[in-house]
């Protein structure tokens, strides 16, 4: 005669044999739960950009000459905020302009072109430069470039020279003289008295 247990209050308590015991096993292995698997989350794409189109400074451009500056710069990722300009080539900014265009695209012409005043540049090494953030604060390089700004104005000097050799070499005499070298040649006619013309220089001749 079987003998069951009493069943404790709130609870169900079940006679197990041994016969039954291999037929529980097999159940067990067969309703296991299958190791669990760790499902690989895809990285998020690093915020990038791209432009088209562009036209930017770069070589020499000539002092008090102007320049436009233009492109389209597009994303697949919302670009929140673009900011950049003129710098020296140590880093220092010389102009800056800011702009949000919270849109997947926008125009350089349209922005930046507004405040680059390239005209008014002195003579120098220059870098141009525009950075584009996105709606999660990522920063993506959108161009960079490097220019000089080139002083092409004659260059005039004045020299003392005192030595009756030299002047007679140039003028024949042994007048001690003052004379002006410009470095902007030059061609004259009718040249008067105590005024000679040398390759690519005038020279004055007073006594």
């Amino acid at each position: 005669m079987r003998k069951h247990l009493k069943p404790l209050v709130g609870t169900m308590a079940v006679l197990i044999t041994a016969a039954q015991l291999p037929a529980i096993a097999a159940y067990a292995d067969m309703n296991a739960a299958a190791p669990s698997e760790t499902i690989a989350q895809e990285s998020t794409a690093a915020f990038s950009v791209q432009t088209e189109k562009e036209v930017s400074p770069q070589g020499v451009l000539t002092m008090g000459s102007s320049f436009s500056v233009s492109g389209t710069v597009s994303s697949d990722s919302l670009i929140a905020k673009a900011y950049g300009g003129i710098y020296t080539d140590s880093g220092d900014q010389v102009i800056y302009y800011e702009t949000e265009p919270n849109a997947r695209s926008f125009e350089i012409g349209k922005t930046f072109d507004t405040v680059m005043a390239f005209g008014k540049l002195p003579a120098g090494e220059y870098i141009y430069k525009i950075e584009a953030v996105s709606s999660t604060g990522e920063t993506a390089a959108v161009l960079e470039h490097a220019f000089t700004i080139a002083d092409n104005s004659p260059i005039e000097s004045e020299i003392a020279i005192t030595g009756e050799s030299v002047i007679r070499a140039i003028t024949g005499s042994a007048i001690t003289s003052t004379w002006m070298y410009s470095e902007k040649p030059t061609v004259r006619s009718g040249l008067r008295s105590g005024q000679m013309m040398l390759p690519q220089s005038i020279c004055r001749i007073s006594a």
